[in-house]
């Protein structure tokens, strides 16, 4: 059989072997135990950088896609409010209103355009450093696994002689040869491995957030006031204030001196303090012990 078909048998069946882990823990544990703790340490730092990127990846996606929609995502929002300026009644009713309005309105909006861009730059740096980071050293994985296999020929006796690609003896367990070649040779396929994982991890974090967002835009969308960017909570606290206000002015239109402050009316025939005064223990007249009083 020619060396070629060999090779892409040999990868199609560790593919295929590694294609059973569904976890990191799982990918792990199919590497054999005498590589696990110098390669895990490898296989880990990939996947958590491939998380990086891929989180990454989905911000800077978003802020793209606002930035072509002409919307503005909810961090920039929350950034830049549409202040509340109370204006009398004279200036409301003129021309002057509409056009501060319309200044206030542009000013912001030029605003949160800015931060966008800057959020979209930003995200991009960000995403070129990660992915600078982000390569598979094959000589590194090959080295720990033949430090690895070495050491554990020099405790069993086994040990290759200087030079040799083979870190074993003729003498070695097949076993453990299999197991060397194994993980030496199939590096880059750990490594695929695990960053599948990785954006499969993100994607499913990603879709149980985006489930919420809509969830909660929806209901956002059902309470909003007058102004688009009014959220729930906003319109609540509004809501609930105006209500205070209304309240408390028909009681003082019923009860001025309820709600003014001041000292509360006593009620006719009730007994005070100041109606007390003057009454000493034992004053009025005293009865006998037959109850007839002297």
């Amino acid at each position: 059989m020619p060396q070629s078909v060999v090779s892409v048998a040999r990868d199609s069946a560790i593919d295929t072997y590694l294609s059973n882990a569904s976890s990191m823990t799982e990918l792990i544990d199919l590497i054999p135990a005498t590589y696990r703790a110098a390669l895990s340490r490898i296989l880990r730092g990939h996947f958590a950088m491939s998380q990086k990127i891929s989180n990454c990846q989905q911000i800077l996606a978003t802020l793209n896609r606002h930035k072509s929609d002409g919307t503005f995502p909810q961090t920039v929002l929350a950034a830049i409010k549409q202040p509340n300026i109370q204006y009398s009644k004279e200036f409301m009713g003129g021309a002057g209103q509409k056009t501060a309005q319309e200044e206030i309105e542009s000013n912001i909006k030029a605003v949160r355009t800015n931060l966008l861009d800057a959020l979209v730059r930003h995200k991009t740096a960000e995403l070129n450093v990660l992915q600078s980071h982000m390569s598979f050293d094959g000589d590194e994985w090959k080295a720990q696994c033949t430090r690895v296999a070495k050491n554990m020929a020099d405790v069993l006796g086994q040990a290759a002689p200087e030079g040799s690609e083979n870190p074993f003896a003729s003498g070695m367990n097949k076993t453990s040869v299999r197991e060397w070649e194994r993980v030496h040779n199939n590096g880059r396929a750990w490594y695929a491995r695990a960053v599948s994982l990785a954006y499969v991890a993100i994607e499913k974090t990603v879709a149980r957030k985006m489930t919420k967002l809509s969830l909660k835009d929806k209901a956002d969308t059902e309470m909003k006031d007058a102004s688009d960017e009014q959220p729930t909570a906003s319109v609540i606290d509004d809501k609930l204030s105006a209500f205070k206000a209304e309240l408390l002015k028909e009681l003082r239109k019923k009860n001025p001196a309820k709600t003014s402050g001041g000292p509360k009316p006593v009620k006719k025939g009730r007994v005070t303090k100041s109606t007390q005064k003057g009454k000493t223990k034992g004053s009025g007249p005293k009865k006998t012990k037959t109850g007839k009083a002297r």
